[in-house]
């Protein structure tokens, strides 16, 4: 009995690849469709970080998207710090807070930080941080990007600081690949509830005084993460480098020497839509 065209290697061969080309085409249409979606959704899982490291967001809450944008334009301002003088400014060449991206512009033009054991690649010259504002503009606290290398790869988070600039809010990250149950315990809200009250600066000193150490003790220290050294560790080293003299420490410098810092610039045009990853 003859074979049906059917059978043949080039029949099969030309099916198989039209289902590939009809599966690629269907996969590639649904990751364009879903972008602008998938790009929102990020951008709102950042913002509901800040928001939740100033304290505008009870545990276990989940707003709607339109609840937390709303909420983050109200209450947060964003700022540009320039990292070398510790002064913050309105733009960097035109450019407000609000469109500003510190890391984009870092990488861009090759801005690689110095030696460190927190392991940053890039540093950028000028930052962005967030204000957090009452009714009345005043400035809460202050929100600072933070990153460092752990054990498997870089944490991306917010450190939450009084407007001291010395008494520690809280932390929290939103990108990490440390071990569940261990490194990844770092989203633990009792341990990152441990760091409310901490002192980051031993009193009239620019040194930064903070540290995750086993059985910790005192204004300065977090315990460590059981069974998790090395991103205990990896947290420290972050603490070190972004409150230090290469990131936010010249800026901090300057708050506890004048006071409570206060909103530059036009705050209605300043609120941010989209948070930026990095320092």
């Amino acid at each position: 009995m003859a074979s049906s065209k059917k059978d043949s290697p080039g029949y099969i061969a030309a099916f198989a690849l039209g289902v590939c080309l009809v599966c690629s085409l269907g996969v590639s249409s649904t990751a364009i469709f879903l972008a602008d979606r998938q790009d929102e959704n990020a951008t709102v899982d950042r913002q509901k970080k800040v928001l939740a490291v100033a304290g505008l967001l009870k545990p276990g809450k989940e707003p709607g998207n339109a609840e937390v944008q709303s909420l983050f334009e109200e209450r947060l301002v964003p700022q540009l710090v320039n990292l070398k003088t510790g002064e913050v400014i309105a733009d960097v060449e035109g450019i407000g807070p609000a469109e500003y991206e510190p890391m984009k512009a870092a990488k861009a033009a090759k801005l690689t930080a110095p030696a460190n054991e927190a392991k940053v690649r890039f540093l950028p010259e000028v930052s962005k941080i967030y204000y957090l504002v009452d009714d009345k503009r005043q400035v809460k606290k202050i929100i600072l990007p933070i990153e460092g290398y752990g054990l498997w790869g870089f944490l991306y988070g917010y450190l939450a600081l009084e407007s001291d600039g010395v008494t520690i809010s809280g932390i929290t990250y939103y990108k990490h690949a440390e071990t569940p149950g261990l490194g990844g315990e770092v989203d633990n809200p009792t341990w990152k509830g441990s760091w409310k009250g901490k002192k980051a600066f031993d009193e009239g000193s620019n040194e930064v005084a903070i540290a995750v150490v086993k059985n910790a003790q005192g204004e300065h220290q977090v315990d460590a993460l059981s069974g998790a050294t090395i991103t205990s560790r990896g947290v420290t080293n972050m603490m070190n480098f972004w409150l230090g003299e290469h990131g936010f420490g010249p800026y901090l410098a300057k708050v506890r020497d004048q006071g409570p810092p206060t909103v530059v610039g036009d705050a209605a045009s300043n609120n941010p839509s989209k948070p930026a990853e990095g320092a």
